[in-house]
């Protein structure tokens, strides 16, 4: 393989610039269109092997299920989070806050404004 054959390691492309600025190949489009001229026969296909007795039941679950989903979509999804709370009470956060600020003096951050250094910072339980 040359060096012009090789593909970039990583991120092959600069910030901003599309990695195929003409947009999709045109004979993706072609296909469609040839593929879309079976639609009917497909359907036609799946309607037989729902009604076939002698099929599998995961076929003709799977057909079924197919011409639902052409028919009137896909089944919503309902997705349920609990999400925990995790209260801290205001020492807490102080005792927190002081952490952070004394860590950025200490790394020599420069903090605007008036400040003074907090020495009361316990260690988180």
């Amino acid at each position: 393989m040359t060096d012009l054959t090789k593909r970039p390691i990583g991120k092959p492309f600069k910030k901003g610039i599309s990695g195929n600025p003409s947009g999709r190949r045109r004979e993706i489009g072609h296909v469609r269109d040839l593929a879309r001229q079976y639609t009917e026969e497909a359907i036609d296909t799946l309607a037989e092997i729902m009604r076939d007795k002698t099929a599998s039941s995961s076929a003709r679950a799977a057909a079924s299920n197919m011409l639902l989903e052409r028919a009137w979509g896909k089944s919503t999804q309902i997705i349920e989070a609990v999400v925990a709370e995790k209260t801290i009470d205001i020492d807490e956060a102080a005792r927190r806050i002081a952490f952070m600020l004394n860590s950025a003096i200490e790394r020599g951050v420069d903090l605007e404004g008036d400040y003074t250094e907090v020495t009361d910072v316990p260690s988180e339980t």
